[in-house]
């Protein structure tokens, strides 16, 4: 089986694109970045910490990403992530501070993320990116 769901390509100020879609988290709709470049899914520390039905946890060992190998990281377990038709049950997944991110999409206004999609999920469901469609499809 798979499932098609569309993304919306945005510019950055002239350093690139960004690939956003819409997630299903717990019942709520949440904007995500794709990132082929990122090796987990995390969530925004920030935005599960805001979610009555999550609890999040302190991971005992610093993360490595984003310039860094020194990243204090969290964990907690989605009840429900809906990506399309592909529906995920009890995920543990990761939340870091991405706030610096959501500052920059602010100063650009752009809508804030609670999340990226990385490779953990898209190398798991054979991803298929396609621009010339804006969409990305996933295998299950």
């Amino acid at each position: 089986m798979k499932t098609t769901v569309p993304f919306q390509l945005f510019e950055i100020k002239d350093q690139g694109y960004h690939i956003a879609i819409d997630v299903e988290v717990n019942g709520i709709v949440v904007r995500m970045i794709v990132d082929t470049g990122a090796s987990k899914t995390v969530f925004d520390l920030d935005w599960a910490r805001q979610q009555a039905a999550i609890t999040v946890e302190r991971n005992e060992e610093l993360s490595t990403g984003l310039g860094t190998n020194s990243m204090e990281s969290f964990h907690f377990t989605a009840a429900s992530i809906q990506l399309g038709e592909l529906g995920l049950q009890a995920l543990e997944v990761l939340a870091i501070d991405l706030s610096h991110v959501n500052d920059t999409y602010e100063q650009l206004d752009l809508p804030t993320i609670a999340g990226v999609l990385g490779s953990d999920l898209l190398s798991e469901y054979k991803a298929v990116i396609d621009y010339g469609t804006a969409t990305l499809t996933l295998h299950f």
